[in-house]
């Protein structure tokens, strides 16, 4: 048991590691990389929303969720993506495929715990510059990743708290080259860093019933202002090419290892929806994202970057015609509906232009049978950055997927 236990959480990390190589957006150049989505597929396809909760279900957004599971719970998230990218000039486009997430809750008498493996950031670039006599070329690639263990408990009816411990770890390579014509060798600084740190996070969320099992939830999540350690190694090198482009290194000088941090903004988010158990669900989310600090990461800043503090808003919910329908032929009344969109700041202005993000989210969640207790799929549309002020305008289509396995642990036997 242990074995199979030790391989697949190997497994699990080498599928993680995995999803965050190839290509990803021009604007993963800056920072620690472009902002991945940190919940499940039913987040997702509901705007991002993180104010609901159910027994069944994970919510990776507000730890205080947990406190509400009856079962235990594993889920997994894919992921397809196809983005078109465009400036004033030309377009190109590619397809991503990754694991968004892995995660497992288990409910006791005392609250529900959680172990949550998550990518919070990919880098993944390939930006050329033409001029005078000479090519520059910017690549990149890696991510941050989270582990977190979680807490969820209801203290007294309709009230849940709970908190997360985080331990980001993960790496980036980038690399700039210099090509100059009628030169022989050319030059290369590589920037390769290894990212960890602890941060913590806390959640409420509090019910207030009104008739007919309708109710009002409101919510609450912080995430505290962390540092997170970088240990650089940098090194610079002529260099020439030989066959499929690689590079042959004629002398390389090292800089040796440095060790900084840069600093993590807070997030605040708060929540209200209103909805009938069982049946729908509308819920709203406002959260405020503090300003990050990544000054001590030389190898990508450009003086025409900053960072400032970010709103984002996301709305959606669900719909469920009959969850207990008997009619075999009326399946379809036992589906959830879902549906959202979203408006976010990133906080990152290029240019004197601040990048934006929008998105609109359709989805559905099967009831599934012995294998799995059920399956969640959707889609969203959405456009981050413009064409103004000389920058990059991408346009995406998302496909996800999970699938959700619930067992009961933990449960006194009643009758013998």
């Amino acid at each position: 048991m242990f074995r199979k236990f030790t391989t697949t959480i190997l497994l699990l990390f080498a599928t993680v590691a995995f999803a965050q190589q190839g290509l990803n957006s021009p604007y993963s150049f800056y920072g620690l990389g472009s902002n991945n989505f940190k919940g499940t597929v039913e987040n997702r396809a509901m705007g991002g929303i993180s104010n609901y909760s159910d027994s069944i279900h994970l919510n990776l957004r507000n730890p205080a969720a947990y406190g509400s599971l009856k079962a235990v719970a594993f889920t997994g998230g894919i992921s397809i993506e196809s983005v078109n990218y465009k400036d004033n000039q030309a377009s190109d486009g590619f397809n991503i495929t990754s694991v968004d997430y892995l995660a497992l809750g288990i409910p006791t008498k005392i609250g529900g715990f959680g172990a949550e493996l998550v990518p919070e950031t990919t880098v993944g670039y390939k930006i050329a510059s033409q001029g005078n006599d000479q090519l520059n070329e910017f690549e990149g690639r890696g991510g941050l990743n989270s582990f977190r263990l979680s807490y969820g408990v209801q203290p007294f009816r309709n009230f849940n708290i709970g908190a997360s411990l985080n331990y980001r770890f993960g790496n980036s390579e980038n690399k700039a080259l210099l090509i100059l014509d009628n030169v022989q060798y050319s030059t290369r600084d590589l920037n390769i860093n290894q990212f960890s740190g602890l941060t913590y996070n806390f959640g409420a969320m509090y019910d207030i019933p009104i008739k007919n099992k309708v109710r009002i939830r409101t919510s609450f999540n912080y995430i505290p202002k962390t540092t997170l350690g970088v240990d650089n190694n940098r090194t610079i090198a002529a260099i020439r090419f030989a066959g499929n482009n690689r590079e042959i290194e004629v002398n390389e000088l090292s800089f040796g290892d440095r060790n900084f941090d840069v600093e993590m903004p807070d997030l605040m988010t708060f929540g209200l929806g209103v909805g009938k158990d069982m049946n729908w669900y509308l819920g709203l989310d406002y959260v405020r994202e503090g300003q990050s600090n990544f000054d001590a990461l030389t190898f990508n800043n450009t003086d025409n970057v900053s960072y400032k503090a970010s709103n984002k808003f996301r709305l959606g919910g669900f719909y469920i015609p009959r969850y207990d329908d008997p009619n075999r032929k009326r399946f379809y009344n036992r589906f959830v509906y879902r549906a959202g969109l979203r408006f976010e700041e990133t906080g990152l202005n290029i240019n004197g232009q601040d990048i934006q993000e929008f998105g609109i989210s359709f989805g559905v969640g099967v009831p599934g049978g012995s294998f799995f207790t059920n399956a969640n799929f959707g889609v969203e549309y959405g456009q981050r950055g413009t064409t103004s002020n000389n920058l990059v305008q991408e346009n995406f289509f998302s496909f996800f997927l999970n699938f959700t396995f619930n067992d009961r642990w933990f449960i006194e036997k009643k009758y013998n």
